[in-house]
């Protein structure tokens, strides 16, 4: 539709938009909450999470990697990481929205892994996002995935110069 990537072909349809895409897979997959306010919940809570993790996308990318890390350290963790702590600490399931793992859940846990791989020991301070990130990640098909090939972590040199490449 708007000649970009991601793109999946699913169901006979061709969709775009990486949103549009985790919507529609964690609706059809029941991870976007029960209750029409948990609905609303799950898409409120992963925009601030995607609002966090979109802090790392420069890293590597941007010609001032240092600051861009800088400003992550000095602003962005006391501005997000609390609020997520407290929302876990008011949980009873340990996930963010309801008694199930949702799509808000597994953006935090891709914030959290980036939190970790650029700045180890950064949760230090919040005894719910470590223990959420071990709950997540402890979860067979999510363990399966981070022990596999797939799983990027903190970009290299050459994943960068083939991002480049690709998209420029």
């Amino acid at each position: 539709m708007f000649m970009q990537v991601p793109l999946l072909k699913i169901d006979g349809m061709k969709l775009v938009q990486s949103q549009a895409i985790c919507r529609f897979l964690a609706r059809k997959h029941g991870l976007d909450g029960v209750t029409i306010e948990d609905k609303a919940r799950v898409d409120m809570i992963n925009e601030g999470a995607r609002d966090f993790l979109s802090k790392y996308f420069p890293i590597g990318f941007a010609p001032n990697t240092d600051e861009v890390k800088n400003e992550i350290k000095t602003k962005h963790f006391s501005r997000f990481l609390p609020i997520f702590e407290k929302l876990l600490t008011d949980s009873s399931s340990g996930y963010l929205v309801g008694e199930s793992l949702t799509f808000a859940d597994l953006t935090l846990f891709e914030a959290l892994l980036n939190s970790e791989e650029f700045f180890p020991g950064s949760l230090d301070g919040y005894p719910k996002l470590k223990t959420f990130k071990t709950m997540v990640g402890s979860l067979p098909r999510i363990k399966a995935y981070m022990e596999g090939p797939q799983r990027k972590g903190v970009p290299t040199p050459e994943y960068v110069q083939h991002c480049t490449s690709v998209l420029y």
